[in-house]
């Protein structure tokens, strides 16, 4: 789901997996974003990073590059499901989305800056393809996919054990797919 400034957040959430995203316009010129080195991705980052951009380059859509920084938002919110137990866009103090992007992606001085996410969870082995089919058949999520102004991409997995709260203390793997653009 897409929202400018000028209108208010509206958060769609779907029962596997969840997606926002939050275009702001901001004084300033842009300049080019910096990209993480997919060298230190694991193989199902990596590989759903390509997925995502087979998927884009086959409906006609750029491929998008790796940021350093939205990765670095995707691991941390990864780390705050498993550990809190929970599934959702929000950080356990109540933080939106958007402020903890923000907080590793800023805006700076763009004069146009949106971001979006899609999160999911399993407890079972998943390709990334499965989960780009997944995403695929919501209508949220698959907007999310082939939004043509996203320039960066980053996707961040983790796999535990044990998860406490609603992972019951089972194994699970939580994937958190962040995208953005600033320019």
């Amino acid at each position: 789901m897409r929202t400018g400034v000028w209108n208010r957040l509206r958060p769609a959430v779907a029962a596997l997996a969840a997606v926002i995203a939050v275009p702001v316009l901001a004084p300033g010129v842009a300049d080019a974003g910096r990209s993480a080195q997919t060298s230190s991705l694991t193989a199902l980052e990596l590989s759903t990073v390509e997925t995502i951009n087979e998927l884009r380059v086959s409906h006609g859509l750029a491929p998008l590059t790796v940021s350093a920084q939205l990765f670095d938002s995707t691991m941390i919110h990864c780390r705050q499901m498993v550990e809190g137990g929970y599934f959702g866009h929000e950080s356990p103090n109540g933080s939106s989305f958007l402020s903890r992007i923000t907080s590793y992606y800023p805006r700076g001085r763009y004069r146009y800056y949106s971001v979006g996410e899609n999160l999911l969870w399993t407890m079972s082995p998943l390709s990334s393809r499965a989960m780009v089919e997944r995403w695929m058949k919501s209508p949220e999520h698959r907007a999310n996919l082939l939004d043509p102004t996203w320039r960066q991409v980053a996707v961040g997995a983790l796999s535990v054990p044990a998860a406490p709260g609603i992972f019951g203390n089972r194994p699970v793997t939580v994937v958190t797919v962040d995208f953005g653009v600033r320019r």
